[in-house]
């Protein structure tokens, strides 16, 4: 946060306060001195909110395990009170690991007996509400715990120590599904052990374009900042009228303000077009996974077989005629309400899938070796 602070806002303000003091366009640069005055006012806003959230993100914290059960904990600093939740063994059905490869972190996920989830959780613990589905999907309340791959085997090992068999593997996880979800992938010859990812990073091709954007609204951010206090020195015509300096520079004002936010925006939607993502297809489903980068949580909607009724090959037509070959998945319900990645296209109980047209196909086999019976020609 701080080195985000001091790029975007710290940065631009001591340009724009330095030319004002070194170039002052009329008596003592008073004009060019107000047009900094926005910007040491967002400096001073962004430092008091960083020194806010400060110790609750240096603050001492982890996960407690002893023969009572989980205490995840943030330890009070300064002014930060701290926050803590139990969550007893008697409630806990079992800790498991979610989503493997690919993926930035560990992701935990402990399932639960009953809600709701107490509240106190730190900014690594999530409880389950959709946002975030996990492979393979749980029924009922759940924890989500985001944890670097050491700490994450520390767990297992531990709670290994505490609770005998509370820790299940991938493996032991998709055993326990319903049998209504197994039953149906019996019907491929292959459907109980195969397992696809299909990598669609390449599909954001608007990557490039968004970096050409990024550098090309920061050039102007930055000209903007400094051009009001050199043209008029270049042009030899000073401005000598307070109200006319005042136009002049609110005019370029309102321009780096509006290039500002634009610059910002683009550069907090990068992650998204940069991390790993793709298709995943196993014996629970077609999961479609933006993993999670920087400032980007991540997305992973998991589509479970009983919730699709058919997946066939079709076509869309973009506005300027070009034509997309597309997997279409038929589910029996709506599509869940989540933000789906560039290339996934939901439109009520379809969601379309553009992993290129040369790969159109290939997504289809993937498809067919695990559930033929769902594809359709």
């Amino acid at each position: 946060m701080w080195a985000l602070n001091v790029l975007f806002v710290g940065l631009p303000t001591v340009v724009v306060t330095g030319s004002a003091l070194a170039f002052p366009v009329t008596g003592g640069g008073t004009p060019s001195l107000l047009f900094a005055l926005p910007l040491w006012a967002l400096v001073l806003l962004f430092a008091a909110l960083t020194v806010r959230t400060a110790p609750r993100d240096t603050a001492r914290q982890g996960i407690g395990v002893d023969t009572d059960g989980l205490t995840l904990l943030q330890e009070p600093a300064l002014w930060f009170g701290g926050r803590d939740a139990a969550v007893p063994w008697r409630n806990v059905k079992a800790l498991r690991p979610a989503v493997p490869p690919p993926a930035a972190t560990d992701t935990v996920v402990a399932e639960l007996h009953r809600g709701p989830v107490p509240p106190g959780l730190p900014y690594w613990a999530k409880a389950l509400d959709g946002s975030f589905t996990p492979t393979p999907p749980v029924d009922g309340p759940a924890l989500l715990l985001w944890l670097p791959e050491a700490h994450a085997a520390r767990l297992r090992a531990e709670a290994d120590a505490v609770r005998p068999g509370v820790w299940r593997d991938l493996s032991e996880a998709a055993e326990r599904r319903a049998p209504e979800n197994r039953a149906p992938a019996a019907a491929g010859p292959s459907s109980s052990r195969s397992s696809h990812w299909m990598d669609l990073r390449g599909r954001t091709l608007d990557f490039k374009g968004w970096l050409v954007g990024i550098a090309f609204s920061a050039y102007l951010t930055a000209a903007l900042a400094v051009l009001p206090f050199v043209l008029p020195f270049i042009q030899d015509t000073p401005l000598t009228g307070f109200w006319d300096a005042v136009g002049f520079y609110g005019m370029f004002a309102l321009l780096f303000a509006v290039f500002a936010v634009i610059t910002a925006l683009l550069t907090r939607g990068l992650p998204r077009r940069t991390t790993g993502q793709g298709v995943r297809i196993d014996a629970e489903g077609i999961t479609l996974v933006q993993e999670c980068k920087w400032w980007f949580p991540g997305v992973e909607i998991a589509l479970p077989w009983r919730a699709v009724s058919g997946v066939r090959p079709d076509s869309r037509t973009r506005s300027e005629g070009h034509r997309d070959l597309v997997v279409a998945i038929d589910l029996n319900g709506d599509a869940p309400p989540a933000r789906f990645p560039g290339w996934a296209v939901p439109e009520g109980r379809t969601v379309s899938v553009m992993p290129g047209n040369p790969r159109r196909d290939e997504l289809l086999r993937m498809v067919a070796d695990v559930r033929p019976d769902l594809v359709g020609s």
